[in-house]
């Protein structure tokens, strides 16, 4: 190592100098070596240390230097440069040069190092949080503000409960929205499926079971509308009472018929087919080959009319009997048949060849029966006559005893008007009764009986219906004893549960007010959509229009269902026992005949609506031109007064547009404000004598639709078919109550929620929209569904509407698809 002296001014020895260069070392008093190294110096300063001499150089023995110092010189020489080696100061490191003008020593150069390691490592950190930190991805340019109120706090907290962040929304919208909530729920043993809407429903069903379970009666109620509702609901739960009857009170009414061919208890000569027809229809709502109803009469508004529809099917739908013999379905049907048969008392060779015998009878009818699209189409099912025509067509049927029967006040004659709406079916149905023998007609009439009331009865034959139910539907037990009390309760005081449950409700005038801001706002963005379509004339289009200026709301429990002097007279008729179930299903079975006949006699303008309250969704009723929201559905989470209007129209606002579109577009456009058909038969007034077709609006959406899905695969094509207007219905709702959500965005101003302030309220409409469609179903019941409904089931659904709309796309940030979308519905 060298020290201190020789860091000193170096200098080359004057031999080796002297041996390459001729210069003397002093001659005349000059020292030549010394102007060499001053000329050197200068140049250092000129060119920089490092441009001369490697750091390195302080390093290296004396001999080394002093060859590359020969070295040096030879080079200066041949370029005739003066050459002088740097001193020891600029020999030091840079870092030691900047210590000391800093003042520092050792020590503090270390720190200042671990220092600056220290910030660049943080500047690393920041730079890479900045770069993964997710920038403002909000699309919504309007005035914006966090909501921090218990409702908002609610809604936020479900909806980050029920997604599943792992997916992508533009690849699998349903697993983002319902990934939480599917992996947290699974189907209850006693039911067959499970969603939103049916836990909502369950909510509902089990606080008014509550509700009737906590009166409290003094002897001055006895008989008062709380009293009847609540031992008709206690005796459903008085098993000891219905266990000691077993099937005797089932069994009573059977002889009175005049028994049953299949228990040898069957009087073939004075058996009277018409008579029992008779009796099963007014006495026992039995439907059997055909229903007795009453509706609205189409053609004169504000009256009620008699209606003879197809029935008497075992299976749920036609389609069943057309199935291969070794599907589930059709064997557990034929199962049940004969296991009832034998638990009433039949051997069992005989009740095998009854159950294949009676499936074969009704595979007969089902041969016969129109199928779902006929019965939905309002113009084909519309044919009114009179009941001497009725006779004419199906002289085998007592049609005047039978509607005399079920109506005695009303005064039934052959001239009396009725709505038939298959004329085909009567005729053909009446040529089956005729073509079948007495015991076949015996064994097929009290079996409709018997599969209606079986439920009813003791364990041992639930048990037998339950083992049915689950081999159809899929559900593993039966229902717990309240449920299956509260749906029998229900088909009879919906009402009055519905204006108990109300009573009991919080916010009841804030919700009317918010739910009329809703309807108010889509019925405009729909009549603004009717306006620019071209998917109607001059006249269909004004009759859309006038329709929506006319068109109202129902919200819930109306005023006149919470007039308790109303519901006395509702259920003034109604008989309860305290203890006798199956009499007080009997009572039941009378009382609601006698409702049909006030609503035939008396046919206020309630009647025309009051059922749709009943339904498990948001309906549109032509007759009164009314959407009519059921009282369960104004709860959470599908609705809430206090939630931010984005996340009311994902939930309840959709299917409130969808039951609007169906009145301007879907079934309902067929009729006009006053609620008269279009069909075609009006005289007088060219308006109302035009013949107007069911769906029209929506029929090129649909045909749409079904290529473009078919496309993707969603669905085989046949169930993309049955269900492309009510896909078409779906996707203008959401349409609708989109833009009408985006109106009210600017005028309210948009809210977001706690822990989803990255999203724009109108992800929050679509993730609303989405929540209310998680679904779980048995393979059962999904097979049910698929071919009872004529909607696409919820994941399917989903998928292909939201496929269609740019307003997804563009606020989740989805790359642009390559399959052409259709235009709008409307």
């Amino acid at each position: 190592m060298w020290n201190d002296r020789d860091l000193e001014e170096q200098f080359i020895p004057d031999h080796l100098l002297n041996h390459h260069i001729n210069i003397k070392p002093r001659e005349n008093g000059v020292d030549h070596r010394h102007a060499i190294h001053e000329d050197h110096l200068e140049s250092n300063r000129l060119m920089g240390h490092g441009d001369i001499i490697d750091p390195m150089l302080a390093h290296m023995g004396d001999q080394e230097t002093m060859m590359l110092g020969t070295s040096l010189v030879q080079d200066n020489v041949h370029n005739h440069e003066d050459i002088k080696l740097p001193t020891r100061r600029e020999k030091q490191s840079i870092l030691k040069k900047y210590a000391k003008k800093l003042g520092l020593n050792d020590r503090g150069c270390y720190i200042i190092i671990a220092l600056a390691v220290f910030i660049l490592l943080l500047l690393i950190v920041i730079v890479s949080m900045l770069v993964s930190w997710p920038g403002s991805s909000l699309r919504y340019t309007g005035p914006l503000e966090l909501c921090k109120t218990p409702a908002c706090l609610d809604a936020a907290s479900r909806m980050v409960e029920l997604r599943n962040e792992s997916f992508s929304p533009c690849s699998d919208m349903y697993l983002y929205s319902c990934g939480g909530w599917e992996a947290s729920r699974s189907i209850p043993s006693g039911r067959s499926s499970i969603s939103t809407l049916e836990e909502m429903e369950w909510s509902a069903n089990r606080e008014k079971s509550r509700i009737v379970s906590m009166f409290s009666h003094k002897p001055s109620q006895f008989d008062s509308i709380e009293w009847k509702v609540q031992h008709f609901y206690e005796s459903c739960k008085s098993l000891d009472y219905i266990e000691s009857d077993k099937e005797k009170p089932l069994m009573k009414i059977v002889n009175n018929l005049g028994g049953w061919d299949v228990l040898r208890n069957f009087n073939f000569y004075n058996w009277d087919s018409h008579r029992v027809l008779r009796e099963l229809h007014s006495e026992y709502m039995v439907d059997a080959f055909f229903k007795v109803d009453v509706g609205p009469d189409y053609k004169v508004p504000g009256q009620n009319i008699i209606r003879i529809l197809p029935a008497g099917l075992g299976l749920p739908d036609r389609t069943f009997y057309h199935r291969f013999p070794n599907d589930s379905a059709v064997q557990a049907y034929q199962t049940f048949m004969k296991d009832a048969a034998q638990l009433f008392g039949s051997p069992s060779p005989e009740a095998h060849k009854f159950a294949v015998d009676i499936f074969n009878f009704e595979k007969r009818i089902a041969e016969i029966t129109p199928g779902i699209a006929y019965l939905n189409d309002p113009i084909k099912v519309n044919n009114k006559m009179t009941l001497k025509e009725l006779r004419t067509m199906s002289i085998n049927i007592p049609w005047v005893e039978v509607l005399k029967a079920c109506f005695p006040s009303a005064k039934i004659t052959e001239s009396t008007e009725i709505i038939v709406a298959s004329p085909q079916y009567a005729a053909d149905i009446a040529v089956i009764m005729s073509t079948t023998d007495r015991a076949s007609l015996n064994n097929y009439l009290i079996w409709q009986l018997v599969h209606k009331y079986m439920p009813f009865l003791s364990s041992g034959y639930s048990e037998v219906v339950n083992l049915y139910r689950k081999e159809r539907i899929g559900a593993q037990k039966p229902l717990e004893r309240w449920e299956f009390c509260y749906d029998v309760t229900n088909q009879f005081f919906g009402h009055l549960l519905d204006s108990l449950f109300y009573e009991n409700q919080d916010l009841t005038a804030e919700r009317e007010v918010v739910v009329h801001r809703i309807f108010s706002r889509i019925r405009d963005s729909v009549g603004h959509s009717v306006s620019l379509s071209r998917e109607y004339d001059y006249f269909t289009r004004q009759t859309a229009i006038d329709k929506l200026h006319a068109m109202s709301v129902q919200v819930g429990t109306p005023d006149i269902l919470r007039d308790r002097k109303f519901l006395k007279i509702m259920y003034k008729d109604f008989l309860v026992q305290k203890t006798d179930f199956f009499q007080n299903i009997q009572y039941g079975m009378h009382y609601l005949r006698r409702r049909q006949e006030h609503s035939l006699l008396s046919p206020g303008p309630e009647t025309r609506w009051l059922p749709n309250l009943l339904e498990r969704t948001v309906t549109y009723s032509p007759a009164a031109n009314k959407v009519v929201v059921p009282e369960y559905l104004l709860a959470k989470p599908l609705f809430n007064p206090r939630y931010p209007s984005n996340v009311n129209f994902g939930g309840l606002g959709t299917m409130i547009a969808e039951a609007v579109i169906d009145g301007v577009a879907g079934s309902g456009s067929v009729f006009t404000a006053k609620g008269r058909i279009l069909d075609g038969t009006y005289s007088g007034n060219f308006t109302l004598s035009r013949t107007e077709e069911p769906n029209t609006p929506l029929l090129r959406a649909a045909n749409c639709l079904v290529s473009r899905w078919t496309d993707m695969r969603l669905d085989t094509p046949d169930q993309l078919e049955k269900c492309a207007v009510s896909s078409a219905i779906n996707m203008a709702g959401l349409d609708a109550a989109y833009t009408a959500m985006s109106e009210a965005l600017t005028a309210e101003g948009g809210k977001l929620l706690p822990s989803l302030e990255t999203l724009d309220p109108q992800v929050l409409f679509f993730l609303q929209y989405s929540q209310t469609l998680c679904s779980l179903s048995s393979l059962q019941q999904r097979d049910l569904d698929r071919t009872l409904s004529q909607q696409l089931l919820s994941r399917e659904k989903l998928k292909g509407v939201l496929s269609q709309s740019e307003n997804f796309k563009h606020f989740f940030f989805c790359s642009e698809s390559q399959q052409e979308e259709c235009t709008p519905v409307l």
